[in-house]
Order: structure tokens, then sequence, then C-alpha cells
């Protein structure tokens, strides 16, 4: 593991805490210096990356798609088709969003793969300051399996426990929730879902490290048990950048009129939020978190190594 100037710290500080507050605003500032300087590569890798994935997941479509014709034929599989889409048209509550996560789950490893070449070319950005778009098909090669595996406890721990509680909630016949209950049911799934990826946030720097996708979330959430504020407070930036961002988005659609800005406006706003949100903020994300991934990695180990132990904090 190098240790260039792009996060200079004391040996001796390495191993007596975990960085402050204070750390997370430079975390974030490095995350901008270094995509400012690599913006072309990212911008390159992302463009490249997208396509791969979605000629992925295009050809594993076709692909069943061309294995039900041969195996059950067009009339078959044409009746198979119309079937689908009754039982979607007819499921109702939380059934309906299982259904869904079953149907598109195996179609989002490219996605995940997509994502974590990224991190990457993060890992690049920050030990040498430099990478190359090329980087990040190779990372896509080298990292595959693991980074699905990662992108996949994402989902699943993400989404099992909700619709595990909407199902139960539910259970023995669905009641519609008030807006009342809606309300507090929305805001308290945006607080989990904001929770549990902020505590898996070092997942993919793990997994690009070297570690499988189990002992790289395990090591994630044992990063951000020992120290919260950086992890969870880089995180959090993060998700207030892009909240911000979506925010007039959301408004207009659940208040029209409540943004001053003509619709047509809105939707090229929208345009330029969703650009920029994946071709400047996401790529800053992955560099700051792998910033804080080497960093929080080399004082834990160095703590326990030297001192036997979490310190206070």
């Amino acid at each position: 593991m190098s240790w260039p100037e792009n996060y200079p710290e004391s040996e001796s500080e390495a191993k007596i805490t975990p960085p402050q507050k204070a750390g997370i605003l430079e975390d974030v500032k490095h995350g901008f210096k270094l995509l400012g300087k690599n913006l072309l590569s990212y911008f390159l890798a992302i463009i490249g990356i997208i396509l791969l994935a979605v000629t992925i997941m295009l050809g594993i479509i076709v692909a069943v798609g061309i294995y039900m014709l041969w195996t059950v034929g067009l009339g078959e599989t044409y009746g198979i088709v119309l079937w689908m889409i009754d039982v979607i048209t007819v499921t109702q509550g939380m059934s309906l969003v299982a259904l869904v996560v079953f149907l598109i789950a195996p179609l989002l490893g490219p996605l995940f793969v997509a994502l974590g070449a990224i991190y990457g070319l993060s890992r690049e950005v920050v030990e040498s300051s430099a990478t190359s778009a090329s980087s990040a098909f190779s990372w896509y090669r080298k990292r595959t399996f693991s980074l699905i595996g990662g992108g996949m406890v994402h989902f699943l721990v993400t989404l099992i426990p909700v619709i595990g509680a909407f199902l139960t909630l539910s259970y023995p016949l669905w009641s519609p929730p008030t807006d009342t209950e809606l309300a507090l049911i929305l805001l308290l799934l945006c607080a989990w879902v904001l929770l549990i990826n902020g505590m898996l946030s070092m997942t993919f720097p793990g997994i690009i490290d070297g570690l499988s996708a189990v002992r790289a979330a395990g090591r994630s959430v044992k990063l951000t048990c020992w120290a919260p504020r950086r992890v969870l407070g880089v995180w959090g930036t993060y998700m207030l950048m892009i909240g911000g961002l979506l925010a007039p988005l959301v408004l207009g659609e659940l208040y029209p009129g409540a943004i001053p800005i003509p619709e047509e406006s809105l939707a090229h706003y929208g345009q330029g939020a969703l650009a920029l949100i994946l071709f400047i903020v996401l790529p800053a994300l992955t560099i700051s978190l792998t910033r804080v991934y080497l960093i929080l990695g080399a004082k834990y180990e160095d703590t326990y190594e030297y001192e036997k132990g979490a310190p206070e904090k």
C-alpha cells in the first residue's frame, strides 16, 4: 500500500486515534481535487462502462429469449410473456415490489460491476494521482464476480428487511396505509437505506483491495463502527449533495407548482442534474471513500497491532 501526498498523516497519529470530524472536509475536498485532474479519464470510463453494462444486460435478455424460443417454441414463449404481464398487472402492494425485485435482480450484476470498476480507477487516482479510462475495463475484468457479489450484498441487505417488514404488516390482508402512515414509512425507509448503505460504503474499496464480497462488507461495517463520524460523515455529505440536486425534481413531482420554474425548464434541469451526479458527484464520492478506506484501514490495523485494541472515542 503506497502513501503519497494525497493523504499525508504522521505515522504516530495513525497509531493513536481514528481521524476526527475535521477530516471529512479534507476527504471531500480531495475527492473533487483529484477528480479535476482526471476528469476526462472518468468521463470516458463512465461512458464506456455504462455502454458495456447495458450491452451485457441486453445480451442476457436476448439469450434468455433465444433459449425459451429454442426449448418451448414461439407460442409458449408468447404465452409466458402474457402470463407475466397479467401477474404484474393484478399483483398489488409489497407482493408487486417483491416480484419486481425478483425479476430485475439478475440484471443488476453488470451495473454493480460497472460501479466497482469506477472504484478501481479511484484506487489508482488516490495512490498515484493519475489513471486512464482503459483501466476501468481492466478492473471490470479482474473483479467481475466479487463486484457482483458486493453489489448483491448492498441490494439484499437493503431490501430484504424492508420487504419482510411490509409483508409482516400486510399479513393476513394488505391494507393500504394512510397518508400519515405512508409518510412515516417513507421516512424510516429513507433513513434505513442511507444508514445501511453508509455502513457498507467501504465494500467496493475492499473488493478492489482484494477481499471477497462478504469479507469486504464485514470490513466496511467494522471500519464504520470504529470511526463512524469519518465514514458516515463523508457518505452523508455526498448524499446531501445528491439530495440537493434532486430536490427540485422531487418537489415538482409531488407538489406541482411548488417550484416556480416552467415544466420544460425543470426537465432540462433534471437532465443537467443527473449528468452532474453521474460524471462529477459519483466519481468524487468513489475517490473520497477510497481515500477513507485506505487511511482507516491502515490506522485500524496499526492500532490493533501496536496497541491491542481500538482507542476510546
